[in-house]
């Protein structure tokens, strides 16, 4: 399983990234993992993580774009 850090405008460690694959695999094996975060959750907090870096920085869009 690759696991990678999620880090914030600063470089603090905000979250982990695994990918679909390793995912699926956990929960197969976990059952409980999927109800711990709805999907909607998830793309909710993806939105105001993006939003508050476009707020505090105008530059920090361009770390979510190669």
């Amino acid at each position: 399983m690759s696991i990678r850090l999620i880090k914030d405008v600063d470089g603090n460690s905000t979250g982990v990234f695994i990918s679909m694959e390793d995912w699926a695999r956990l929960v197969e094996k976990h059952e409980g993992l999927k109800d711990l975060v709805p999907a909607e959750a998830v793309a909710a907090a993806r939105k105001r993580a993006i939003t508050q870096a476009l707020h505090e920085n105008e530059d920090a869009m361009f770390k979510y774009f190669d």
